[in-house]
């Protein structure tokens, strides 16, 4: 099956739809979404406006940038990323020292 990909607005498009009287069954026959998607789009963005869902989008993009890509106190002021290819690279040289004794 095909994956597709809306757009906040086409979703709350579609919202408005079947809150204008469209049952949720023709509306994803409409739509070619499954009724179940549907359904989880109503239970995530219920009572929210599209203003209020693209300020959650930026926060969420901000949280993601913030928490991956930004040097952390608690990981000696690397990155996430940084931080575990030295864990890695140091946890490697302990095995190898390890297996050689």
């Amino acid at each position: 099956m095909k994956k597709r990909r809306y757009s906040e607005v086409q979703t709350f498009g579609i919202l408005k739809e079947v809150e204008s009287g469209m049952t949720v069954v023709n509306a994803a026959r409409e739509h070619g979404v499954s009724p179940t998607t549907i359904h989880r789009w109503k239970s995530k963005y219920a009572g929210m406006s599209l203003s209020e869902l693209k300020r959650l989008k930026a926060l969420e993009a901000f949280r993601q940038e913030y928490n991956n890509y930004r040097p952390h106190s608690s990981l000696g002021y690397l990155t996430p990323a940084e931080f575990a290819r030295r864990y890695i690279v140091s946890l490697v040289l302990l095995f190898v020292d390890s297996y050689r004794s």
